[in-house]
């Protein structure tokens, strides 16, 4: 139930009851806290208080085990560490250290090997024991020690610690050690902590520095890794060296008060586990009878509550009926009778008053609403009632109905945020805006009923109706002006934009004035100027002198009448003086009257042009004259170049065509008077002068290669292969050879010059392939990749790669003389034929399988 639907004698009650129960829980909260605070307090102080003692017991007890074996060790002489039998007898007779010790008396020697025990084991003397921690420590650090629990071999597989002190000559060197067992599985002094329970099911234990169990009522437990780390957190700072209470978790999931002290005698830590259930039960217990009391209390002070608020608003009630029933009352009816002079009575007359002030009121709202009604809905305007809290659109008028095609009903079960484009969170933060009048203008895009976008300007700002906050919005189609700005602004910037970019710098002057009225940033640079020493001054301070201004205009309102624009080249002046040459194109503005108001002028900066001119110029009349010299010089090394093969050609072919004549005599004369081997050598110094002369001819024919004037035609390059293939089939009519020649192959090439390569390429597939049975010879090109790469293809002996770039080098063979015959020129020629056509020759070959030679031309 509401509290504004009860009446005012059940709040008042409530009220004070609330104050009164509000008051007794908070005390008795913070009684209970308190109560609760220091009873755990208490606790936990008593629980460490006892953790604290009985670890005191355990270090008395420890340093008494120490002591009694220090108080023995000087007892034993040197006899007893060297003889086994004599430390036996000392052992078996420390009956006193036999009780305290259960798990046997050892002396160890200063090696680590076992000397004797007690009681005696067989075969056990001289074990080695240096393994044991025990033994490094007292050996490391030269003074009594307690172990780490261990596996005792003396009663097997049984969980012991060992206590140790070191046995000294008189000049302090260690001779052995004496050490005591505990059994902690036995009857010992640190079993009395097992039997020792915290309440019902509270318990002590024991662990070392490494978690392990060295007590613990749970014996399986014993020498076993107690709480695994992260699992109990006080256990974890135990670890680490606290000491006191506190509650936790233990590793069986249960929340214990723990207490943990440290021993002083050893790392070990004693600690102490009582379940907080058992451990604050009586507190609890005690809390619930507390609670109980109060709230019988509190019941009690409710019901007189009542009662008395009952009795002392009975007049209050009694108005509070007649206002009630103001509504079906009407004229005189509607006073309250006045029977009291007290506050009751007082408020009746402010009543009376109220009702004949708010009946007036009501009469002059009427009339203003009536007339706001009127002025809303027949304002051909769009407006709206906005609620800021929700966005929901309370009312509009006929007008807003026009315009987002809308009925009123639809609109006003609408939010604003559904025609609005905003994201909502957007459209809020503007509506609290206008609610705050901070900002009462605004500009957003409005989506109609048939999916349209408009944009709009919204005036807006806060109005009370009916006491509530709504938002008056009066609403303008601004789409066509938002239209033609955009496009003003884009026309605007574009023109901004493309200003900047030019390298021209660009001005835009005033006809009669002569006056900048804009200019671009090249513009800027161009002159050194900044914008304000350039806007609004006159363009006499970007020429050399007055008259240039002068003449400049008069020649462009000249130039005007005649073309239309003006073009000149002409001197201009920087803001430092400089003088720099320019290239000036002007246009005329006009206004609608078809008047000049003002002109265009673009400038170009030609300074580095006309250096570049100049430049050109001094370089074009150098390099006529380093041509003039180049070219003589060429045809008078080209003349001598002829006449040094000319000299070549006739001073080498006379010695060998002697050596030929000379041969063929002494074969004709004296064969019959040479043996075998002298005819051999006569033919082969035969063989040689011909090959010698051929040579002569292939270098002549390589130079001329090199010296020849290129006469380009378009040459049928299969024609050509054709005609080359049928001289070698005339050559050699027995041979089985087939010739594959692509048809049509062109290309614009010198005839004499293409005619060799492809000769040359050609007698090289046919030597090469002359050992095949049936030699096949392509010649073609390929157009795949865009360019013309001719081909000469053939089944020959082939070659190894690695050798390839040795081929066009002249007198360069991959095969002996025996083999083949040739100078090894040719393919230096075809190497050389083809880059004087612009072109470049490769090889792709493999031994056995033949070899293709690839070739391209410049287009």
């Amino acid at each position: 139930m509401r509290m504004r639907n009860m009446s005012l004698k059940t709040r008042m009650a409530l009220a004070v009851s609330s104050l009164f129960v509000v008051f007794t829980t908070t005390l008795v909260c913070f009684a209970v806290s308190y109560y609760e605070r220091e009873y755990k307090k208490t606790i936990s102080r008593q629980q460490y208080a006892l953790v604290s003692s009985l670890a005191n017991s355990v270090d008395d007890k420890l340093e008494i085990l120490l002591n009694a074996l220090e108080a023995g060790s000087p007892k034993i002489s040197l006899d007893d560490i060297t003889n086994a039998d004599s430390a036996q007898r000392f052992l078996d007779n420390r009956f006193t250290l036999t009780s305290l010790f259960d798990n046997g008396l050892f002396i160890i020697s200063r090696d680590g090997r076992l000397i004797a025990e007690s009681p005696y084991l067989p075969n056990r003397r001289g074990k080695d024991i240096s393994f044991r921690d025990f033994y490094k420590k007292t050996v490391a650090a030269g003074r009594p020690q307690i172990s780490e629990p261990y596996l005792s071999t003396h009663n097997p597989d049984q969980p012991a610690i060992m206590l140790t002190v070191p046995i000294f000559d008189r000049q302090g060197k260690m001779l052995a050690i004496l050490g005591g067992s505990i059994n902690l599985m036995g009857k010992n002094i640190l079993q009395g902590l097992t039997p020792f329970n915290i309440g019902a099911t509270g318990y002590i234990y024991l662990c070392d520095s490494n978690r392990n169990l060295i007590v613990h009522p749970d014996k399986s437990r014993i020498m076993k890794p107690g709480t695994p780390p992260g699992v109990n957190m006080m256990f974890d700072r135990a670890i680490a060296g606290f000491e006191g209470s506190g509650e936790t978790v233990n590793s069986s999931g249960v929340t214990v008060l723990a207490s943990f002290k440290h021993l002083r005698t050893t790392d070990w830590i004693l600690a102490a586990n009582y379940p907080v259930a058992e451990a604050y039960a009586p507190l609890h217990k005690a809390v619930y009878y507390f609670v109980s009391a109060i709230t019988v209390g509190v019941l009690a002070v409710l019901l007189l509550a009542w009662l008395l608020m009952k009795r002392l608003t009975e007049p209050l009630l009694a108005f509070t009926r007649h206002v009630e029933s103001l509504p079906e009352k009407a004229g005189a009816q509607k006073q309250i009778a006045v029977d009291s002079s007290d506050e009751i009575g007082t408020l009746a007359k402010a009543f009376n008053a109220m009702l004949c002030e708010l009946e007036r009121r009501q009469e002059a709202l009427r009339e203003s609403e009536e007339r706001y009604k009127a002025v809303f809905q027949n304002s051909h305007t769009v407006m709206m009632l906005l609620d800021p809290e929700t966005a929901e659109i309370v009312d509009v008028n006929t007008a807003a109905c026009r315009f987002y095609g809308h009925a009123k009903d639809e609109l006003t079960r609408m939010r604003v945020t559904e025609i609005n484009t905003l994201p909502p969170s957007e459209v809020f933060a503007e509506m609290n805006l206008a609610r705050r009048e901070e900002r009462n203008c605004f500009s957003f895009r409005h989506r109609l009923a048939d999916g349209s976008i408009r944009d709009v300007e919204v005036h807006g700002g806060p109005v009370r109706v009916k006491g509530k906050l709504l938002l008056f919005s009066v609403i303008h189609d601004i789409t066509a002006r938002k239209e033609a700005e955009d496009a003003f602004n884009a026309s605007h910037t574009l023109l901004e934009k493309t200003l900047a970019s030019l390298n021209e710098a660009v001005f835009i002057v005033e006809t009669k004035t002569r006056e900048i009225q804009d200019c671009n940033i090249t513009a800027l640079k161009m002159f050194g100027y900044e914008r304000d020493q350039l806007i609004g001054a006159r363009t006499s301070c970007l020429h050399v002198t007055e008259e240039n201004s002068e003449w400049f205009g008069s020649e462009m309102l000249k130039s005007y009448e005649r073309k239309g624009y003006f073009e000149v080249l002409f001197q201009m002046k920087r803001a430092d003086g400089t003088v720099f040459p320019s290239e000036h194109f002007v246009t005329p503005i006009y206004d609608s009257d078809g008047n000049i108001t003002s002109n265009v002028c673009v400038v170009r900066d030609i300074t580095e042009r006309k250096r570049a001119e100049d430049e050109s110029r001094r370089l074009n009349e150098l390099l006529e004259q380093r041509v003039g010299e180049r070219t003589a010089e060429l045809e008078a090394s080209n003349k001598e170049l002829e006449a040094f093969c000319y000299s070549v050609s006739h001073d080498l072919r006379t010695p060998l065509r002697g050596i030929d004549g000379f041969c063929s005599i002494v074969r004709q004369d004296y064969a019959d008077k040479l043996d075998k081997p002298g005819r051999e050598y006569l033919e082969r110094i035969g063989s040689a002068a011909v090959r010698m002369g051929q040579l002569i001819d292939d270098l002549l024919n390589l130079s001329m290669v090199t010296r020849s004037q290129l006469t380009y035609d378009m040459v049928d390059l299969s024609h050509l292969a054709r005609d080359i293939a049928q001289e070698f089939l005339l050559l050699e009519p027995d041979r089985r050879v087939e010739f594959e020649i692509a048809d049509g192959v062109m290309a614009k090439a010198d005839r004499r010059l293409i005619r060799s390569a492809l000769e040359n390429m050609l007698h090289n597939a046919w030597k090469f392939s002359s050992r095949e049975q049936c030699t096949r010879i392509e010649f073609g090109v390929d157009t795949s990749e865009g360019d013309h790469i001719y081909y000469v293809r053939d089944n020959g002996v082939g070659f190894d790669m690695i050798y390839a770039h040795k081929l066009f080098r002249p007198f360069q063979r991959l095969h002996g003389m025996t083999e083949f015959v040739g100078t090894g020129v040719g393919l230096a020629s075809v190497q050389r034929i083809v880059a004087r056509h612009g072109g470049r020759v490769w090889v792709e070959a493999e031994p056995g399988k033949g070899a293709t030679f690839f070739f391209t031309l410049a287009n």
